[in-house]
């Protein structure tokens, strides 16, 4: 991982081998930068979550099935049980054409497995997310209402991270420096949203501002693969970008 420290990378899969380098890449930002919610955490699981996606479809094996092999801790267990039966989704080794893809995420203490599904037009290249569900453990939740609104913001927010936002430069020039270029999503893009928590038996209460962000643009990535057998791998993915993307799966 360049640019991103190795911090909540780690998560609750059993595997033999786990490695994980954060090489320091001097004057990489040549501007100031900023935090982002769940700083580090939803970079690296983008590229986990992606890269888990690919190997279960390599393995003749549904994206949940993997997970429930690899996964080592009883409430990630639980929580992926929960997201698919509140989703009311037959998981399949993929791409099955139905474009619902799956992604888990940690902040901290608190887990989330979210689920996208997804509408990709083929001619141009643009996803439509239709349905976002989010199944979140954050222990006991205090205030129902408000831990929904932060999990529905938190989608909201990233539904423009992973499919329109981007600050594009040439020669030296910031060229998006308004909101007719920098897309935010719309009302018109934001789908049909679900929010689900675990009931985890525990007094224990943690945060719940930035754990929801972390699994949102590898679910996304995997629904479009899901939905078209092309793989996107470069946040945001803009038409253009799935447009190269679909050219390189191969003919059947």
């Amino acid at each position: 991982m360049a640019g991103v420290s190795q911090g909540e990378a780690e998560f609750a899969y059993d595997m033999q081998t786990n490695r994980y380098q954060a090489p320091a890449v001097p004057d990489l930002h040549p501007l100031k930068i900023g935090a982002w919610r769940a700083p580090n955490a939803h970079t690296n699981a983008f590229a986990r979550e992606s890269q888990l996606d690919a190997l279960a479809a390599k393995a003749g094996l549904d994206p949940v099935t993997l997970r429930r092999r690899l996964a080592n801790d009883p409430r990630l267990l639980r929580l992926l049980d929960l997201a698919v039966e509140t989703f009311g989704w037959e998981p399949a080794p993929g791409p099955t054409g139905r474009g619902i893809g799956l992604a888990c995420g940690a902040w901290r203490q608190a887990l989330v497995v979210a689920v996208a599904q997804v509408a990709v037009d083929k001619a141009t290249g643009k996803v439509r997310v239709e349905r976002f569900l989010e199944a979140v453990d954050v222990g006991l939740v205090v205030n129902p209402d408000g831990a929904r609104q932060q999990v529905e913001g938190a989608i909201t927010m990233c539904i423009g991270q992973a499919l329109s936002e981007e600050i594009r430069f040439k020669g030296g020039h910031i060229l998006d420096k308004n909101f007719d270029t920098y897309l935010l999503p719309r009302f018109s893009a934001i789908p049909r949203i679900q929010v689900v928590f675990a009931d985890s038996g525990t007094t224990t209460t943690q945060g719940i501002g930035e754990p929801p962000v972390v699994p949102v643009a590898a679910a996304l990535a995997n629904a479009v693969f899901d939905a078209t057998g092309a793989r996107v791998t470069h946040v945001p993915f803009t038409p253009e970008r799935v447009l190269e993307a679909l050219k390189r799966v191969p003919a059947k």
